[in-house]
């Protein structure tokens, strides 16, 4: 997967493709990757082989991944007002939450050196090492006794619940990828039946109407 094609180049033309809707946005930041990651990574004790492969497939590309986007206000509360399926009872549930898109996937450094993001889990010889960084919900690696596997928890800080997502860190970034970063994938992503992947199908076509979207996996 090349990171800087799927999230910088193709994302930029998505949103640029946004024709109906103004937006408010950040262009994607990867920062360099440091010559001697490959050898850091290999030598992290504790990482299981497929997770030093996968995180060497992401930080030889980039430092990091930052980005956001977000319909500004009036577009935002306009295209909720007009979207016939909020009428089925979703509407109030979903009236604060904002048409929008992010990641904050940190960089290796921070993943080993971060312990206070997740420290309210931490027990038991069990942590969790940070990977995609929100105000509330984020997405993690669990350290069990030393050993860290390539598998991604989430957690929501708001609702104090811990998720085994059941796929690698790779696929998050691929998963994330498709979705734009939109508010919640991963929600829509865990619950097929839940009101975040409809949320998810049915803003993100009239969002990115001029985008060919790959949704099959939500």
């Amino acid at each position: 997967m090349n990171i800087i094609t799927t999230l910088g180049e193709q994302l930029d033309a998505d949103l640029a493709g946004i024709s109906s809707y103004k937006i408010e946005r950040s262009r994607t930041k990867f920062g360099v990757p440091s010559k001697d990651i490959s050898a850091k990574i290999e030598a992290t004790y504790g990482l299981s082989d497929a997770l030093k492969e996968s995180l060497k497939s992401i930080y030889t590309q980039v430092k990091e991944i930052s980005f956001y986007w977000s319909l500004n206000d009036a577009a935002n509360d306009d295209l909720l007002a007009k979207d016939t399926w909020l009428n089925g009872g979703y509407g109030d549930y979903l009236k604060d939450q904002d048409l929008s898109g992010s990641m904050n996937l940190v960089s290796f450094d921070e993943m080993m050196q971060d312990k206070s993001y997740f420290s309210y889990l931490k027990g038991n010889g069990v942590e969790y090492l940070p990977l995609d960084k929100h105000w509330a919900l984020g997405a993690g690696l669990k350290k069990d006794k030393g050993k860290v596997e390539d598998n991604v928890y989430l957690f929501n800080a708001e609702g104090a619940a811990l998720m085994d997502m059941k796929i690698g860190v790779l696929e998050y970034i691929k998963l994330a990828a498709q979705a734009r970063g939109f508010y919640y994938w991963q929600y829509a992503y865990l619950s097929k039946e839940g009101i975040y992947n409809k949320h998810l199908k049915e803003m993100l076509p009239k969002i990115f109407h001029n985008s060919a979207l790959d949704l099959s996996n939500f």
